[in-house]
């Protein structure tokens, strides 16, 4: 069994030299990355010191049996109270990248938040290292703050961020800013496990003159295709293979905003870190007085050196279709369908608020679990529906809301 016990606490950190009160857990931002291998039985427990109830979501695995630990607040369990504790504690069946989250208000958004990795003891795939690759979009403001902007009913918009963050490290109009830094073996191949776990900002990565070969796409093993440049969208997660055949040195890792998704484009729209190739006969010492890279304010107006040698047909990837798994599984024939269509409106308090199927989500004074397990009538504003064990369903999805 892996066991951790994760105190989520508050912090001032200064993620890209602007300080600001964060959620960190153990004391430290960001919040680490949880590993195990596949079969081994996962418990986390959650102390919750940062003021107001919590909940933690462990995103993409499928909770078959042990529901309650998914941690969907009011849904599958109650939030956990300020100075209690809660401990989740399940076995996964899936391996590959998947990320955990708080799953009350806009917690994430201030760093409740770190990845998890479920090793395959039957890999597929040949590498001698691997390293996680978390990216985010960042605000000064505090994430709760966002919420009455981006719901105003005439005015409301995606919340524009300040910045963007490689691995907990971003560049806010500073000289003398901190990068990312990942050291790697010369002529090697590194699996860098991509996660987006920004609140709204759409992020494309790349690596100045390496390619990067997908091998895997939320926990599901794909057939290798290669790209110069990834693009996620929020929650996405990528498993890339790259090839450290270049000379020894210093290249850029870079993490660029879509600016498209905002009603203004980003002043800071691009965080760099540092991906080091260095040869195996230098010492530690001769790798780490390597040159920083130290551009001056990063901004859009910057110039910045172009990306290197970028192929415009591997330029990212154009549409999921394009990638298969791996190890197809057959699909049976549906024998229930349920579209759920979504939107936008002006709800009576004047907020804009999110529409499914005509119905705004309310959330029940107990978890929806209890009202199943007690065969209690189930609230109609939970807009809930109901299928019997064993039907396969399929969920068309229609969204009438001009952006994604």
């Amino acid at each position: 069994m892996v066991k951790h016990v994760i105190v989520l606490d508050l912090v001032q950190a200064c993620p890209d030299s602007v300080c600001r009160l964060v959620i960190g857990c153990n004391g430290t931002f960001p919040c680490p990355t949880i590993l195990m291998n596949l079969g081994d039985t996962l418990s986390v427990t959650f102390v919750n010191t940062i003021g107001e109830p919590t909940s933690v979501h462990f995103h993409g695995l499928v909770m078959q049996d042990s529901v309650e630990m998914d941690g969907a607040a009011l849904l599958t369990q109650c939030e956990i109270p300020n100075g209690a504790q809660y401990t989740q504690t399940f076995t996964p069946t899936q391996s590959g990248t998947y990320w955990w989250h708080s799953h009350s208000g806009m917690q994430y958004g201030d760093g409740l938040k770190g990845t998890l990795v479920i090793f395959n003891p039957e890999n597929t795939f040949v590498y001698q290292n691997q390293a996680v690759i978390e990216l985010t979009d960042w605000y000064h403001t505090p994430a709760s703050a966002l919420v009455p902007g981006y719901l105003a009913s005439t005015t409301g918009n995606e919340p524009v961020p300040d910045s963007i963050l490689i691995n907990g490290i971003g560049q806010y109009k500073c000289t003398t800013c901190s990068y990312s830094l990942l050291e790697v073996p010369a002529d090697t191949v590194i699996r860098l496990r991509l996660v987006n776990q920004g609140l709204m900002g759409i992020i494309s990565f790349s690596i100045d003159g390496f390619p990067m070969t997908v091998i895997e796409v939320d926990g599901v093993e794909v057939e290798p295709r290669t790209y110069d440049v990834i693009r996620l969208n929020v929650a996405q997660r990528y498993s890339v293979l790259v090839s450290t055949n270049k000379p020894a040195g210093v290249y850029y890792m870079r993490a660029q905003l879509d600016p498209t998704v905002f009603p203004t484009p980003p002043t800071v729209q691009l965080a760099l870190g540092e991906f080091v190739v260095f040869s195996t006969t230098q010492t530690t010492q001769t790798v780490s007085s390597v040159p920083v890279i130290n551009p001056t304010v990063l901004s859009a107006k910057d110039v910045l050196p172009p990306i290197n040698n970028i192929n415009p047909a591997n330029f990212f990837i154009e549409s999921p279709t394009v990638l298969t798994p791996l190890h197809p599984t057959p699909l049976p024939e549906a024998n229930a369908t349920y579209p759920i269509e979504l939107t936008f409106a002006t709800g009576l308090s004047g907020a804009n608020i999110g529409i499914m199927n005509g119905i705004h989500l309310g959330l029940p004074p107990v978890p929806v679990i209890d009202y199943v397990r007690s065969n209690t009538p189930i609230p109609w504003y939970v807009n809930s529906r109901t299928f019997n064990y064993g039907e396969v369903v399929d969920i068309i999805i229609y969204n009438n809301d001009p952006g994604e």
